[in-house]
């Protein structure tokens, strides 16, 4: 149950610019990077606040809590209100399903989106895994056009890193990735809360270091860097081509 598969390869051995909206972004400039303008665009969730990062957009990927809309963050709202200003042309994804169903636990919660809202927005839709997979040693899968495959869902970090994976990318260098701390729009949404609390989330910076591990073992052609990296640091290489 997902729409990833035609884009298997599709951007293969290409580069992309992977933003999140942690605090860190807004040290961020094309100013002082000028290489990575030249690379496709991605960004997650509530990076597309940024007005700059929305003009200049190939990918949008968009996943979070499980109960969401029933229990939306002070986020949710302002989010939805700018898809529709997101560029025709750009890639929107969005996680439908979880396990296989539009369902979690016996319980009604929905994705971020629901299925038919999400293809009226015209967002491709994947399936996440969540309890499938906490028994088992595998947080991560390569293939993610299955009914019991998908993007891990503990964070859209590792929704975003395993499609643009999927689609070939062989360098991802990460802008905003923090794992803990206030979101990057804080000044705008003043009563933002992040999921990660304010500090470091070591049970996130954990996750990735076992996502390190599938990435050397399933894309030992691909290399991972960090621009600015907190939460991440030691684990990806920081990215430091820096223009002077």
């Amino acid at each position: 149950m997902s729409e990833l598969l035609p884009f298997k390869d599709n951007y293969k051995n290409e580069k992309v610019v992977l933003f999140a909206p942690a605090q860190s972004y807004n040290t961020f400039s094309y100013d002082k990077y000028k290489e990575l303008k030249l690379y496709k665009k991605c960004c997650v969730n509530g990076s597309i606040l940024h007005k700059e990062i929305i003009e200049d957009l190939d990918i949008y990927i968009w996943a979070g809590d499980l109960d969401i809309p029933e229990h939306s963050t002070p986020s949710y709202n302002p989010i939805m209100d700018t898809i529709p200003l997101i560029n025709k042309k750009t890639l929107k994804f969005v996680n439908c399903w979880t396990d296989g169903g539009v369902t979690y636990g016996g319980n009604t919660y929905e994705t971020q989106l629901s299925p038919n809202k999400a293809q009226e927005m015209g967002f491709i839709r994947y399936n996440q895994v969540h309890e499938i997979q906490i028994h088992k040693d595998n947080y991560f899968h390569k293939d993610l056009g299955g009914i019991e495959t998908g993007p891990d869902g503990m964070s859209v970090a590792f929704h975003a890193m395993q499609i643009l994976l999927y689609m070939g990318f062989n360098e991802i260098v990460l802008v905003g990735f923090d794992c803990g701390g206030d979101h990057s729009y804080k000044d705008k949404y003043e009563d933002d809360v992040c999921d990660w609390g304010y500090g470091l989330n070591h049970q996130l910076i954990n996750r990735w270091k076992l996502f390190k591990n599938f990435v050397e073992k399933e894309y030992n052609n691909v290399n991972i860097e960090v621009v600015n990296p907190i939460g991440l640091k030691n684990i990806f290489k920081e990215y430091d081509k820096i223009t002077i």
